[in-house]
């Protein structure tokens, strides 16, 4: 058994010592962490290697890149480079519980069948950070039980946060061809074993999941155009999952089903906000349960009637 850890830095000197002290504190240490600086502007690539010399970290490797590659791409990267049997992904703003890995490598050791495991993560916030609208479940559910995620009526959205999960090794060598540069490192590991049937809930809050201001997954004004983009997206991402089952021959015709009903659902939003289409407005509310909540399909409703309207 062999636990990678891959960590994502840029401009992040404000937060990062938490998030490493957190680290270090594991009960359960890494055998290899890998830390990629974006070309930071400010002390971040500096404060992780003073860490790394402080405590004689040998097994932790920082490198910086001589350019800004873009997070999506510098995770891939990290992703890619990881060796271990279990690989965790981690953000430079939030503080793990001690016992996080060797909660979910303990789970992963039991279950042969999860390739990725997600636990739950109990969020806090900065000054001026957006509140998180949906986490499908609550902490008061935590009770350490295990859930499968079953491709269902929300299949194409992302539950949890990259920085909740645990991946095994031998999963991400078999994404790798089918990885999209396009999405967060989290989309594609998630829908995909979403997709395989390999994808599990772990009840139990083990990250504090700092919200602020400057987090890369931070709510963006919305447009009618953004909208568009964004359920373009999704298209892109049930594409890619029916792909992927059928290439795995575990494309059900259960999960095929739902799978051709959400494509519909999501060209009937796309030729209401783009066209004006009134005649799809009826498949859009037909298909309610597959917002992630009733504020998603007001704004589908507001974007269309008020064309220049800004959420």
């Amino acid at each position: 058994m062999f636990n990678s850890l891959v960590l994502s830095t840029y401009n992040g000197a404000r937060y990062v010592r938490d998030q490493l002290d957190s680290l270090v504190a594991q009960t359960l240490p890494f055998d290899e962490v890998l830390v990629s600086d974006d070309c930071s502007t400010d002390e971040t690539a500096e404060i992780v290697r003073s860490c790394i010399c402080e405590r004689e970290l040998n097994n932790w490797f920082l490198s910086v890149n001589p350019e800004n590659r873009g997070w999506k791409r510098n995770f891939h990267d990290l992703i890619r480079r990881a060796s271990g049997d279990y690989v965790f992904l981690c953000d430079q703003d939030d503080i793990w519980l001690p016992e996080k890995v060797a909660c979910m490598v303990g789970v992963m050791e039991t279950h042969s069948d999860i390739d990725l495991l997600a636990c739950d993560v109990e969020p806090f916030y900065e000054e001026g950070s957006q509140k998180l609208t949906d986490m499908r479940g609550t902490l008061c559910d935590c009770d350490g039980r295990i859930e499968a995620v079953q491709v269902d009526n929300h299949a194409v959205y992302v539950q949890r946060p990259g920085c909740s999960y645990c991946v095994r090794g031998s999963f991400i060598g078999q994404v790798e061809p089918y990885w999209d540069e396009s999405w967060a490192h989290d989309a594609v590991l998630w829908m995909l074993a979403e997709s395989k049937g390999s994808l599990a809930l772990y009840r139990k809050p083990l990250v504090r999941f700092r919200r602020h201001e400057g987090n890369a997954s931070a709510r963006k004004k919305m447009t009618r155009e953004a909208r568009t983009a964004d359920i373009r997206d999704l298209l892109s991402r049930v594409d890619k999952m029916e792909m992927f089952s059928r290439d795995l021959g575990c494309l059900t015709p259960e999960k095929e089903e739902t799978l051709e009903n959400f494509r519909a659902w999501l060209d009937a939003r796309e030729g209401l906000l783009e066209s004006r289409r009134l005649d799809q407005l009826g498949k859009v509310l037909s298909g309610h349960s597959r917002y992630v909540s009733t504020k998603g399909m007001l704004v589908d409703l507001i974007l269309t009637l008020f064309r220049n309207a800004r959420l």
